[in-house]
């Protein structure tokens, strides 16, 4: 679902309603704060849609806009109607909650919960599309660890659950981390160096061996198609036994745009311009 698609289902879900405003909830409700999030965040076609004044109006965007409704089957996409509850939200979400209102929607409004609530509610529900989910949020910088220990600290939630959201949030910020300064590492690398060849290999400390390749007539020429930058390295990492699989993003969207880059870059290197 994109931006405009979820602006159409705000209008859709008001107007159905009877009501000037609802609530957007989970997973697509970014698209607020980010309008042009990377492909993994639009990848699911349902919006959960909370009405603002009356929580009884839920089952009758369910049962109008919902999934198997005239509405889908025209549009591709849905919306489920939920109630307020059926989100473990920090305390004070409502007071971050992010507008959407143009003429897209006709003036109606739809209050979108930030990234960091959204983000939040996904820890806690703890299923593999949630932590997928969050994953991503931290690989493409998207969610900030001191923000999410903050907020969950104000998440109704007991101990024990509580310190492992902690240490999956602490996890998976660590390893967006790591995999942006070895990626980035490699790309300043490159640059210093933009007649070594692309292939490289990559050891624990992060450090990087550019090497060359013998060409036909015994020249050495560049390696072109192994350059690594950003999740492409992270595969990379794993495949030389040096990262956890369980951290790898799966989606093929963002793994094919990373090869264009990645084969667009060995292009140019290979005949020998400047990155």
């Amino acid at each position: 679902m994109t931006r405009t698609e979820l602006e159409h289902v705000i209008r859709a879900a008001a107007a159905v309603c009877g009501e000037k405003e609802v609530i957007v909830m989970g997973s697509q409700a970014i698209l607020a704060e980010h309008p042009d999030c990377p492909g993994e965040f639009m990848v699911s076609n349902e919006a959960d849609i909370c009405p603002v004044h009356d929580e009884g109006l839920k089952d009758l965007i369910t049962g109008s806009l919902g999934e198997g409704s005239r509405f889908e089957r025209m549009f591709g996409y849905y919306a489920d109607g939920i109630g307020r509850m059926t989100c473990t939200l920090p305390r004070g979400w409502e007071d971050r909650l992010v507008r959407i209102r143009n003429e897209n929607t006709l003036g109606l409004t739809g209050w979108c919960l930030e990234t960091h609530d959204v983000a939040i509610a996904k820890y806690v529900a703890g299923r593999e599309k949630d932590r997928r989910y969050t994953r991503d949020l931290a690989d493409y910088g998207l969610s900030r660890e001191p923000i999410l220990l903050e907020r969950l600290e104000t998440t109704d939630v007991g101990a024990d659950p509580r310190r492992v959201i902690e240490g999956v949030i602490r996890a998976e910020h660590r390893t967006a981390n790591r995999q942006r300064s070895v990626g980035g590492k490699l790309r300043r690398f490159a640059i210093l160096h933009p007649r070594g060849a692309p292939g490289s290999v990559v050891d624990t400390t992060g450090n990087v061996e550019l090497y060359w390749a013998d060409g036909p007539g015994g020249e050495r020429k560049h390696s072109a198609g192994v350059v690594k930058t950003g999740r492409e390295m992270a595969f990379a990492l794993v495949h030389a036994g040096l990262g956890d699989r369980r951290d790898l993003p799966a989606t093929e969207r963002a793994l094919e745009k990373e090869r264009q880059e990645r084969m667009a870059l060995a292009r140019q290197w290979a005949r020998g311009g400047e990155i």
